[in-house]
């Protein structure tokens, strides 16, 4: 039979934002368990009284904190590096490989300029700086487009090698964004960074926001 400290912690460890509020002792436990009294007899199938709903989660969250090893990533000193005057193109993969030829050619010729290509299964997207735009809409059938995005930005946080080996780091990096309505238009990453493509309007704010894992 299920316990009663099982049906609370798969409740809270669905809910994200619930289990990073426990985290951080941010959630009233008795309007927890009032709000969640039934569904936890339900999964438990038998009558549980708040009380014990208040110290199942109590446990959940003292094991969360100790669970979080994210934190020593965002111990480092903070690299971030912020672009703008970017645009994105998606395109069907039915069209995208001549494109993608020659956006090879022109990632060798462009120096420091911004262009990263992420081919999926279906589709192909580009982000790039808004001056190469004319040279790529030379290389694509119109029709083949699925959206086009101006007045982009980006942010590029550069991380500590053991992140890979290091669960719920894009998660923590996202979250802090999601928790202050801020949109993610796309997300591109390579073994040790991790790129955040976010509109113009909306840039200063995620930085902000991002800054805030570093000083937590």
């Amino acid at each position: 039979m299920i316990t009663v400290s099982q049906v609370v912690s798969e409740i809270i460890k669905r809910t994200p934002f619930l289990e990073d509020a426990l985290r951080k002792d941010l959630v009233n436990l008795s309007a927890f368990a009032r709000t969640y009294r039934k569904e936890v007899e339900n999964l438990a199938k038998k009558p549980v009284k708040e009380g014990a709903i208040i110290m199942a989660a109590k446990r959940v969250a003292s094991s969360l904190s100790m669970k979080d090893k994210t934190r020593r990533i965002f111990d480092a000193p903070r690299e971030m590096i912020v672009r703008s005057n970017l645009f994105e193109l998606t395109l069907k993969n039915t069209a995208s490989l001549p494109l993608i030829r020659k956006l090879s050619m022109m990632k060798k010729e462009g120096g420091d300029c911004f262009l990263t290509i992420t081919e999926g299964v279906f589709e192909t997207t580009v982000i790039a700086n808004i001056n190469l735009k004319k040279e790529i809409i030379k290389y694509v059938d119109l029709k083949s487009v699925v959206s086009e995005i101006d007045d982009l930005c980006s942010i590029t946080v550069r991380l500590q090698e053991e992140n890979l080996h290091t669960p719920g780091v894009y998660y923590r990096l996202l979250k802090q964004l999601a928790w202050e309505n801020i949109n993610v238009i796309e997300v591109v990453s390579t073994t040790n960074e991790v790129t955040i493509i976010l509109s113009r309007e909306d840039v200063d704010r995620a930085f902000s926001e991002l800054t805030k894992l570093y000083s937590s």
